[in-house]
């Protein structure tokens, strides 16, 4: 070969190598940015999930209000003030929980003098007016705000017509017509700042005695949002708007950033977002995750320098080239999974036992109550008590202690059915749901887990140690309430240790 040949051809194949270690660059590239996108869709779904569960929670709850309102004889002070206080903290978001009765203009002195007698000292109706609070107008029907929870910072509310304000009063309509749950649009609650926007929530109810009236709870949305992904990192951040009226979106929270200015146009200009919905009464809202700086700046570029560097030197085993490329995309996959379900796991496991924790109790019992109100399908919660406990502690120190809390966890864990659910309630307790099963069928189990357990001996540095349980079980024909259910198996598995310990209550 003469040396114009040579060149030719020594030309031509760098050419034809470039060509084709840029084009296998350019198809792994993108089948990373691929993999980079299916893992960025499936963090951020994680976090919708979250979002939406907390959203589901509040609308399962004021349901559970509406049952429990509409099969009381008559609500009072106490009744509305025992059974909302616990239902405020436990709500994400909620900043009040207020009852206002329906008052025809005939019976508004009767119930202004009945306010009074309960200890509401110089309540009168007022008005609301532009915002501003004023004299009650006269009016045909009242909506005043009768209990309030929390009631401490909240007097001066008592005695607001809610039904005088014109935008209160077509919501307010619109939920007794159509008996549901109706959300009134956002709003800045009085000592918010402006960004921070809130909602009432209006669920109109009637007890026993045809004594109507309305729920209204308000809730904080962007604390909503915020408790929800209080478990998540901040490489993904949540940008929300409502959208009922999708002529006119609204910005309502941007997670991780006090920027206020940002519209959807913004957002779907980048190269990386996922958008979701969430429908919760009458609203919508439309959820954008998108990649922070901290999300870019974890994708490891040093892949592309090794694939560019490899695609140059193995132009004639390139069939190896691919292999090794898809092998690497597979393990970082497989490690993006995998660190996801270890976050996942930690979030709902107790590190101790390895048992399901209190967080994962209160995700997974709405399911079962929505199983019992779709099918009518019962089940049972048990509360269970080590036996003096504080004592093993004290007598041969916390390592054993730790050891019997681990040993009674595997215990109870061969002695439940596979779809029962056992939680590490806290400390020495723990709590098991029973799926499709009564209270007398749960005790059974219970029964001869505890007739077993009296026979065996757990040992540990020495020492020989016997233990026991006490358990208190209700089922859902008792109470539709989670927190009514739980008090109920909780006084009792007291009542069981106040009579002797070692055995099992289910009335």
């Amino acid at each position: 070969m003469n040396n114009k040949n040579f060149k030719i051809t020594t030309s031509l194949f760098i050419v034809v190598g470039l060509i084709i270690s840029f084009s296998l660059f350019s198809f792994v590239k993108h089948s990373l940015q691929d993999i980079q996108k299916s893992t960025f869709n499936r963090e951020a779904e994680n976090r919708y999930n979250a979002i939406y569960e907390s959203v589901n929670h509040n609308e399962i709850i004021m349901s559970v209000l509406k049952t429990y309102f509409n099969s009381i004889e008559t609500v009072n002070q106490d009744s509305f003030a025992d059974f909302t206080i616990n239902i405020v903290d436990c709500l994400p978001g909620v900043v009040i929980l207020e009852y206002a009765p329906k008052v025809p203009s005939e019976k508004l002195e009767d119930f202004i003098q009945n306010a009074i007698d309960i200890g509401y000292k110089d309540y009168y109706i007022k008005d609301i007016d532009n915002g501003t609070i004023i004299p009650a107008k006269e009016s045909d029907i009242y909506y005043p705000l009768y209990f309030i929870v929390p009631l401490k910072e909240n007097e001066s509310a008592l005695g607001i017509n809610i039904y005088s304000d014109s935008l209160s009063k077509s919501e307010i309509d619109l939920a007794v017509d159509t008996d549901s749950l109706i959300i009134t649009e956002p709003t800045v609650l009085l000592g918010d700042s402006e960004s921070t926007f809130s909602y009432a929530m209006i669920q109109p109810v009637e007890d026993q005695l045809n004594n109507e009236g309305v729920l209204v709870s308000l809730v904080r949305f962007s604390d909503l949002f915020s408790q929800s992904l209080s478990t998540f990192d901040n490489t993904i951040n949540a940008i929300i708007f409502d959208t009922t009226d999708s002529s006119n979106p609204i910005f309502i929270h941007n997670y991780l950033s006090d920027e206020i200015e940002i519209s959807e146009s913004d957002i779907i200009n980048e190269s990386l977002y996922l958008k979701k919905n969430i429908y919760f009464g009458n609203r919508k809202w439309t959820i954008y995750f998108v990649p922070t700086e901290n999300y870019i700046s974890n994708i490891d570029f040093r892949y592309d320098i090794t694939i560019l560097i490899l695609s140059l030197t193995i132009i004639l085993i390139s069939a190896y080239y691919f292999y090794a490329l898809l092998n690497q995309n597979k393990k970082l996959e497989d490690l993006v999974s995998e660190k996801t379900l270890e976050l996942e796991n930690q979030a709902i496991k107790d590190s101790l036992t390895g048992l399901y924790n209190r967080r994962k109790f209160f995700q997974d019992i709405p399911h079962f109550i929505n199983r019992y109100n779709r099918r009518n399908e019962v089940f049972s919660l048990s509360m269970i008590d080590l036996d003096f406990f504080k004592r093993i502690n004290d007598e041969y120190g916390h390592d054993v202690g730790d050891f019997i809390l681990i040993s009674f966890s595997k215990y109870l864990e061969e002695h439940i059915r596979d779809n029962d659910l056992l939680v590490r309630y806290g400390g020495e307790e723990f709590i098991i749901l029973f799926e499709a099963t009564n209270k007398k069928n749960a005790k059974e189990i219970l029964e001869r887990a505890l007739l077993n357990l009296n026979t065996k001996v757990f040992t540990s540095r020495g020492y020989d140690i016997q233990i026991t349980f006490s358990a208190g079980i209700s089922d859902i024909s008792e109470s539709t309430d989670i927190y009514k259910l739980i008090k109920i198996s909780d006084e009792r598995m007291y009542y069981a240790k106040e009579h002797g310990r070692n055995q099992i209550i289910i009335e």
